[in-house]
């Protein structure tokens, strides 16, 4: 039997497919290829919006008419869900999120969802989809819709043309021609093949970009154009047959595929060719098994819902985990409960602006209003807020220092030793990215000594040869971020100091993050970290003590050996931390800032420790910043001349030169 209802069951049932193995994989159920499902999307997408031109195209309306249609229908569709969903994670991210950033990356991504370029402002400025500090995004997932309404904007007007002016078989060929150009730059943008192979982004760019994606709507658009027979035994059983195929390779791409695979490349090619003959299969028979599973109730249900469910269920699973990230299974909870918005959302919102017939230019005015203004508006609202955005030094803007010593370093994450000939005539700032953030004071200290500066810092290195692993909330694999390679830093460090034996060797590290101190909530550091055994495997004690012991350890030994290639090692204590969260700062005579107690509270068990080094290595001294960088009351986020920070724990260049005089007579009282 063929079906002539503008709504087929079985695709909304084929929707609800997708959006479960998208909520199955962020809800940390065991299906590593679950983030397939949205390629499942682009496919039925493809497929359902070339039907409905087709459709359209069979009529005498005029050309702009049914463009002006469409649009309207896409619109009314997808806008108001949207809008409503960045509204309430710009107000969520107002409470729940850090004013150091965060709550500007949400605006950011809130502003591009809006202005539909998400997937390009998430290629351009992010990292990848998989990295863990991305999945702190909640709006991380609007790429898709982005991508999906590029589509929408391009190909109707493709289509529609072709249609009129050539047949179908020409049609499909121009089709088949783009979708291989695109599926080629997929896979060249994927593995970074030539000529891209020294391109940075490519695999960011091929993931998020409509040009490496444009491909899977296209197979799904070829299945709704390609004829299908009438309903007669031999093609049911075909039918049958191809659905089940493509069921399999769906299945296959959710549970062999995983966040370690280059991807979307050839990798795609099973969920996007199985989503696509699932339709195929199922097109022109109601006997169909796998056509009669996707048109039951539940999945009817969970499909006509797919789009709020899809929207809403993120910026739970990133709220959720972020404010109770010690909860076991809070991601599936999370989850879970986001079909109660997503719910009402679909029933109050997007059903009701669907029924709307057409938009006259009252209801378009309430529309973008609703939608995109209002949207838009607090999003520049929340940036604004953002601590970050009072910076006049930020890091993409000053990476590389002007000196002519340190011509073209970038101090945060830089090797850059010089090599000037002669012994004492140097000096050299070694350490992680607290250290890289004293760089831009480094020259001017140099030249008041009358000594050459180098550096050599790393970001997350803690100036130890045992390697140490970074965790997003909790220490456990699934939360690894990072494994830093720190080693070889440092031992070029330790290499040059050995033949120049430089005046001054200058340490700075976060140590209070890896030992990791209780002071060190999530109000500070959404991190924890773990020095690694010899096994690869986590080496952290429970015990506080037990871990200031393990790092003193390794701290020590490394400042044995750099003490015997200076006449001066300074051991700079740990730079005041502003905690992350608005509603922890106080502020004083119009500054706003973190108590000085709770800053002296993070750094309290380094001190010692600190203490300790200092009398056991007769060349080492303390320098400690805090008394120039806070008052006995709190330590500002900056003053009327500009920010001190460039986020919560780094210091910009003009928090930097506020310790410049100090330094430099610290360093002079030392001697000779």
């Amino acid at each position: 039997m063929v079906h002539n209802t503008h709504i087929r069951p079985d695709i909304q049932g084929l929707r609800a497919v997708a959006v479960l193995m998208v909520l199955s994989y962020h809800a940390g159920l065991p299906l590593p290829g679950g983030f397939t499902g949205v390629d499942a999307f682009f496919v039925i997408s493809g497929f359902v919006i070339t039907q409905l031109l087709l459709r359209d195209e069979q009529s005498s309306t005029p050309l702009r008419e049914l463009l002006k249609r469409f649009y309207s229908r896409r619109v009314k569709r997808l806008a108001p869900a949207l809008g409503l969903m960045v509204v309430a994670v710009t107000l969520a991210s107002l409470v729940l999120e850090s004013s150091w950033g965060e709550q500007a990356r949400t605006a950011r991504s809130a502003i591009a969802s809006i202005a539909i370029f998400a997937n390009l402002h998430l290629a351009f400025s992010a990292t990848g989809y998989f990295a863990l500090d991305s999945k702190t995004n909640p709006l991380l997932h609007v790429w898709s819709l982005s991508l999906e309404e590029q589509f929408y904007l391009v190909f109707p007007i493709l289509i529609l043309l072709l249609l009129r002016k050539s047949d179908l078989r020409r049609t499909r060929g121009i089709l088949v021609s783009l979708l291989t150009i695109s599926l080629v730059l997929s896979v060249i943008h994927s593995y970074g093949l030539w000529p891209l192979s020294q391109w940075s982004r490519a695999s960011e760019v091929s993931f998020y970009s409509p040009w490496t994606r444009s491909w899977e709507f296209l197979c799904g658009s070829l299945v709704a154009l390609i004829p299908h027979g009438i309903g007669n035994d031999r093609t049911i059983r075909r039918g049958s047959w191809v659905s089940v195929g493509g069921v399999g390779l769906l299945v296959a791409s959710a549970l062999l595929l995983e966040e370690a695979t280059t991807f979307p490349g050839i990798a795609a090619l099973l969920p996007v060719l199985g989503t696509s003959l699932i339709i195929a299969g199922c097109t022109g028979s109601d006997v169909n098994v796998i056509r009669q599973g996707l048109t039951s109730r539940w999945m009817g249900w969970i499909g006509d819902r797919s789009y709020s469910i899809y929207l809403w269920h993120w910026p739970f699973v990133v709220f959720g985990q972020r404010q109770f990230p010690e909860v076991d299974n809070v991601r599936l909870y999370a989850t879970v409960i986001s079909i109660i918005p997503a719910t009402l959302s679909y029933s109050l919102l997007e059903m009701p602006w669907r029924r709307v017939p057409a938009l006259t230019k009252n209801g378009f005015a309430l529309l973008a209003l609703t939608s995109m203004i209002i949207p838009a508006a607090l999003a520049v609202t929340l940036e604004r807020g953002d601590r970050t955005s009072r910076r006049n030094e930020v890091i993409s803007s000053a990476t590389e220092l002007e000196s002519e010593n340190l011509k073209n370093c970038w101090g945060f994450d830089e090797v850059c030793l010089s090599n000037v000939s002669g012994a004492n005539d140097e000096i050299v700032l070694v350490g992680d990215s607290h250290a890289g953030s004293l760089a831009f004071l480094l020259d001017d200290v140099a030249q008041s000594l009358g000594v050459v500066p180098s550096i050599a810092t790393k970001l997350g290195c803690p100036v130890s040869r045992t390697p140490v692993a970074f965790y997003l909330y909790e220490i456990s694999e699934a939360k690894l971020m990072t494994r830093d390679g720190c080693e070889e830093v440092l031992d070029e460090a330790v290499s040059w100091a050995r033949t120049h034996q430089p005046r001054f060797i200058l340490v700075a590290l976060n140590s209070p993050l890896y030992l990791g101190s209780e002071a060190l909530t999530q109000s500070f550091d959404l991190r924890v970290s773990c020095f690694l055994g010899p096994r690869g495997e986590c080496d952290r004690s429970d015990l506080p003590e037990a871990r200031v012991a393990q790092f003193g350890e390794l701290l020590s030994s490394t400042l044995q050996d750099l003490a015997e290639s200076t006449t001066h090692l300074v051991l700079v204590a740990p730079l005041p931390i502003q905690y992350r969260d608005p509603e922890l700062f106080i502020e004083s005579e119009g500054t706003r800032g973190t108590p000085r107690d709770a800053v002296t509270a993070i750094r309290q068990p380094v001190l010692p420790l600190y203490s300790l080094l200092e009398t056991q290595i007769p060349n080492l001294r303390i320098w400690d910043p805090i008394d120039f960088l806070c008052t006995p009351v709190m330590c500002p986020d900056g003053d009327e001349t500009g920010p001190y920070y460039t986020d919560n724990t780094h210091l910009s260049i003009h928090g930097a030169s506020l310790l410049t005089g100090s330094l430099a007579d610290f360093l002079r009282s030392l001697g000779p």
